[in-house]
């Protein structure tokens, strides 16, 4: 995602521009508390983006609603055909993402197509029907979008929408390069059946179902619930 983003923005004078340095600042696993992001080393950048993903409640404070307007508005070279810009309706068009689609703004800004966000919102998508937009764009090829740009919108979606673990989940065959909410992965212990790991589920990803459960079983305040595999 870091080439493609090296050849399709944003750029520096985009109003995206800031925002994603922002969200790719919240991305998990999070780097030692001591370390910044331009500190890390290429090698400990590229084992953590093997598992990156973000956080749904990190992302919403990110995009503050004057960001979303900045971003909404922006009028560079790329974005100024674009963008909305009735009055009126660039002012539902706000409202609108920063209520119901503020996922898809942050997918839009990573992959450096914000601009097409009133284009997708007009078709009635948001963060609650993101796998309808995917299908829209596989099966409809939007004229200005590149050829494998539903591939690629695939991709980033796996960054920004893990799945959520619940008690009685069904079995699923994910992609194999599905992106899952594990933090504090450690490895336990190697035996004769395997390897034994243990990590933990950010809370934006679990089921009120799974953490009461959880809850039976440990003393902890928080929601953070623990696993060995």
């Amino acid at each position: 995602m870091d080439i493609y983003r090296t050849f399709h923005g944003p750029f520096p004078g985009c109003a995206s521009y800031e925002p994603l340095l922002a969200i790719y600042r919240t991305a998990l696993p999070a780097l030692p508390d001591t370390q910044e992001l331009e500190d890390a080393s290429v090698e400990k950048l590229q084992e953590r983006d093997s598992k990156m993903f973000f956080s749904r409640t990190e992302i919403r404070k990110v995009l503050e609603e004057n960001v979303v307007r900045d971003v909404l508005s922006c009028g560079c070279n790329r974005c100024n055909d674009r963008l909305e810009r009735n009055i009126s309706e660039y002012e539902v068009l706000v409202r609108y993402v920063f209520n119901r689609a503020r996922i898809l703004l942050a997918i839009l800004i990573y992959l450096g197509h914000a601009s097409w966000t009133n284009v997708f919102t007009n078709g009635g998508y948001g963060d609650e029907n993101l796998d309808g937009l995917l299908s829209y764009i596989q099966n409809h090829s939007p004229a200005g979008l590149s050829p494998g740009f539903a591939r690629t919108f695939q991709s980033a979606l796996n960054l920004f929408r893990p799945p959520i673990f619940a008690m009685g989940t069904p079995r699923f065959n994910y992609d194999e390069h599905q992106r899952f909410p594990y933090i504090n992965d450690e490895l336990c212990g190697v035996g004769s059946s395997g390897t034994v790991r243990r990590f933990e589920i950010h809370d934006d990803y679990l089921d009120k179902s799974l953490i009461e459960v959880a809850s039976k079983y440990t003393q902890s305040e928080g929601s953070s619930v623990s696993f060995l595999i």
